[in-house]
Order: C-alpha cells, then sequence, then structure tokens
C-alpha cells in the first residue's frame, strides 16, 4: 500500500483518530479513496514530495478541525469571491468585457486560495497564486490601454500572457522540486517578484488618473480608500509573513491575531476599488458619463447612464450592423453625389442660359441705340438741310428787296 501524504490525511482526517479502524469496511473504503486520490495525482504527474508547499503561513496546521489545514486562511479567502461575484453583477451592463474578466479572476484567486489554504497542497497553491498572476496582468493590461484607440496593438497583450504563462512555468518546474531549498525560493519569490512589478506598474498608473484634472471627489476617495486598505494589509501579510513567533507570544496572552486572514479581507477590498477605479476612468474616456455611487459609503460601484447599458448582445448586434449601415451610407451618400452633380449642371445651364438671355438682351439694346442714333441723325440732318434751305430763301428775298429798292431808286433818278 502506498504511504498516504499527512498532507492528505490531514484533509480527508485520520481514519484512527476519527474511529474508522473500528470498521473494516470503513478501513477498506479509505485505503482505496486514498490510493486512488495519489495514483490521480500521479497522473498529473504531482510525485508525493511535489505535494509539499513552497511557504506556510503564520496559522497552526490543522488547529481547528482536522478537515481544514489553515481554518482562518480558508473562511477569509470567502471574502474574495463575494468581492469578485458582487463586481461581476454590478459592472456586467455596459462595460467592457476587461473588467468582467478582472472581476471573475478575483472570484478563482478566492476559490484557489479556499483550496490551498484549506488542503496546504503545491498542486492548489498553484492554483491560488496563477490567478493572482493572471488578475494583475488583466489589470495592468486595463489601465495602460485606457483610450479609445489602443497604444501598443496587439502585441502588448499576447507579451502579457506570454509573461504570465513563462512565470507559471517556472513555478511549476521550481515547485515540483520543493524538497530542495533553492527550488523552493526560486519557485517563491519568482511569484512574488512578477506579482509586485506588476502590481506597481498598476498602482502607478492609478497615481496618474487621480491626479488627472478631471477626476473628482470620488475618484479621490476610491483611491484613497483602496491604497490605505492595501497598506495596512500588506503591513499585516509580512507581519505574519517574518514575525510569526512573536504571534504566538503577545502580551496579556492575545492570541494569534491571524493577520494573513486579515490581508485576505484587505485584499478583497483594495482589488475591488482599483477594478472599479480603472472601470471608471475607461468609462470617462470613453465618453461613458460614469459615475462613482457608495452603498453605506462602504461598498462604491460604477453607473453608467440609462443610455450607455447596453448588452453583449446588443453592443454585438450594433458592431455587426456598421458595415450594412456603412453601405447604405455610401449608397446614400452616392445618390446625393449624382443629385448635386445633376443640380450643379442644372444650375451651370441655367447660368449658361442666363448668359446667353443677357448677351441677347445687350445685343437687341446695342441694335436699339444704333437705331436710335441713326433717326437722331436723319433728323439732324433734315434739320440742318431745311435751315440751309431757309438761309437760302432769306438770302434770297434780301437780294430781292435789295434788287426792288435799287430799281425803284434809280426809276426816281430818272425822272
Amino acid at each position: 500500500m502506498t504511504q498516504v501524504n499527512d498532507d492528505i490525511i490531514g484533509f480527508w482526517g485520520n481514519p484512527t483518530a476519527t474511529g474508522m479502524h473500528c470498521h473494516p469496511i470503513n478501513n477498506f473504503f479509505w485505503h482505496l479513496l486514498s490510493h486512488n486520490l495519489i495514483r490521480f495525482l500521479s497522473f498529473l504527474q504531482f510525485t508525493v514530495d511535489s505535494l509539499r508547499i513552497t511557504v506556510d503561513w503564520c496559522e497552526k496546521n490543522y488547529a481547528v478541525t482536522h478537515y481544514v489545514a489553515e481554518f482562518f486562511n480558508t473562511l477569509s479567502s470567502l471574502c474574495m469571491v463575494g468581492a469578485g461575484a458582487f463586481g461581476v453583477y454590478m459592472h456586467s451592463q455596459g462595460f467592457e468585457k476587461r473588467f468582467q474578466v478582472c472581476f471573475a479572476t478575483i472570484i478563482v484567486v478566492g476559490i484557489g486560495s479556499i483550496l490551498f489554504h484549506g488542503t496546504l497542497l503545491f498542486s492548489l497553491q498553484l492554483f491560488d497564486e496563477v490567478p493572482m498572476m493572471f488578475c494583475v496582468l488583466v489589470l495592468c493590461y486595463s489601465v495602460i490601454e485606457n483610450r479609445k484607440e489602443r497604444k501598443y496593438g496587439n502585441w502588448f497583450p499576447v507579451a502579457l500572457i506570454i509573461w504570465g504563462l513563462a512565470v507559471t512555468a517556472i513555478m511549476v518546474i521550481s515547485g515540483r522540486h520543493s524538497h530542495d531549498g533553492m527550488m523552493q525560493a526560486i519557485e517563491f519569490y519568482v511569484f512574488q517578484g512578477s506579482f509586485v512589478v506588476m502590481a506597481a506598474t498598476v498602482y502607478l498608473h492609478t497615481v496618474a488618473i487621480v491626479l488627472n484634472s478631471k477626476a473628482g471627489k470620488g475618484v479621490t476617495k476610491l483611491w484613497t480608500s483602496g491604497s490605505a486598505v492595501f497598506l495596512i494589509g500588506y503591513i499585516g501579510w509580512h507581519v505574519d509573513m517574518h514575525l510569526c513567533s512573536s504571534m504566538y507570544s503577545l502580551p496579556f496572552n492575545v492570541p494569534n491575531p491571524q493577520l494573513h486572514a486579515w490581508w485576505h479581507l484587505t485584499a478583497s477590498y483594495g482589488s475591488y476599488l482599483i477594478c472599479a477605479l480603472i472601470a471608471y476612468d475607461r468609462s470617462m474616456r470613453l465618453g461613458k458619463s460614469p459615475k462613482i455611487r457608495w452603498i453605506a459609503h462602504i461598498l462604491p460601484y460604477v453607473e453608467l447612464p440609462q443610455p450607455s447599458l447596453k448588452t453583449y448582445s446588443e453592443e454585438k448586434d450594433a458592431l455587426e450592423r456598421i458595415p450594412l449601415l456603412a453601405a447604405e451610407n455610401e449608397k446614400e451618400s452616392t445618390i446625393i453625389r449624382e443629385d448635386e452633380i445633376r443640380n450643379m449642371n442644372d444650375s451651370i445651364f441655367a447660368k449658361n442660359d442666363a448668359t446667353l438671355s443677357q448677351k441677347t438682351l445687350m445685343r437687341e439694346e446695342k441694335q436699339n441705340a444704333i437705331t436710335t442714333n441713326s433717326k437722331r441723325r436723319s433728323n439732324n440732318n433734315g434739320l440742318a438741310q431745311k435751315k440751309r434751305l431757309s438761309n437760302v430763301e432769306e438770302k434770297r428775298g434780301i437780294m430781292n428787296w435789295v434788287n426792288s429798292i435799287e430799281k425803284k431808286f434809280r426809276m426816281i433818278i430818272k425822272t
């Protein structure tokens, strides 16, 4: 019979401690179950040595019950599940998928934390740490690619995924040799280092969001609350990690405050606030006019106005209608352009007709002017001729008068 690992015994309960040795049939089923469990884990290429975790927290193992390794750490992990579920529910309409994935990863982290702290198996330790890594990667992508147009194109999310898979591979390979202290340290510090770098990147970008001149008081309150809660929890995490012996020798016989369990609570709340802050900033940049609402001044959420609330199917239908609308708009624009060209031609023809009629009118006016001038000239010539004739007649009359007087004068002289 395969030697049953102590961790598995602690999780499933020791048959001797629970009285199962009194029943041979129960003993048979117990050994059958444990044997098949070991074979199943071996099928997943996890040896018995690889089931040992690379880090153990300050809470005493199996102190409360034989069925849960770290009772308080397991119980407090439910906060992550609740925070993620609340985030998915409150930000399901009108928001992009990236934020639903972000809140969903908090749920997965909570489930992995429950399984890890409840069993202290390395495979489930990965189920706790790997979702944490991908959760912060999703946050990193969301906080950097927060504008309408992508800054870095498609290669940036691919690079983040490759980074997460590479860190996961290192954790798995080094964790399988957890009996080696060096490999155990590699697994722990590779995860912690990668997580801290990505988390610091996200945090610095949230600082930039708050320093933005358009950020309101609600954003500042959201960021301040998340930062303060995270800081308190992170300090407690380090105290629980490095000062564990002091936690069991507190004055006045104060019991261990279980600071790692409190870290679960603060990390859940802080992660939720950071996701909500990034969702607000992204919605603001997309012009959706978001607002931050608070439930009992403790639990915030981002609210979008009714016109922005669209389900994924509605957004998908709208995206599918875009090519059809574009074709219709192009057809309408073609018709409009043809009408404009036709109207332009008509206006040109009308202008030409007006120009021709104007030229004809000018020609007629010119002809009339010429005719009028001719008539005036002929009239003037007739008057001048009449005047000349009258002058000639006057001269003739005067000459005749002078001749008659001369004749009379001669006759007088003769007589």
